[in-house]
């Protein structure tokens, strides 16, 4: 079937594309992607929310090397996180203060606890 056939408005279009990329971006970044979430758990465990900028400081604070990139947008797409409804500034330097999403666990509790 052909684009254009496809039953789909333009946003349904839109976002089934930003999803694509985004699958494809974190399939290039499994390692990262994987330390990431943990460091989402980590963060999570001490403070009740995550969010990427606090995903990016337990990354940085475990010495973790990554690139960033859009297969960030895929930290908090595991199962279990919700939005919280807050958004905050990001404070990170090449963030353009945009807001981005705070997230928690649907169940309440953090999956695990590494250092």
């Amino acid at each position: 079937m052909y684009q254009a056939e496809l039953p789909l408005s333009s946003d349904e279009r839109e976002t089934l594309a930003r999803d694509v990329m985004m699958r494809r971006a974190a399939d290039n970044h499994r390692a990262e992607l994987e330390a990431a979430r943990l460091a989402a758990e980590k963060d999570y465990s001490i403070r009740g929310v995550s969010d990427i900028d606090g995903v990016r400081r337990w990354l940085d604070k475990w010495e973790i090397e990554y690139e960033p990139g859009n297969w960030m947008g895929s930290v908090f797409k595991a199962d279990g996180w919700i939005p919280t409804g807050q958004w905050i500034r990001t404070a990170h330097r090449d963030g353009h203060r945009r807001a981005v999403r705070e997230w928690t666990k649907r169940n309440g509790r953090a999956s695990t606890k590494k250092d």
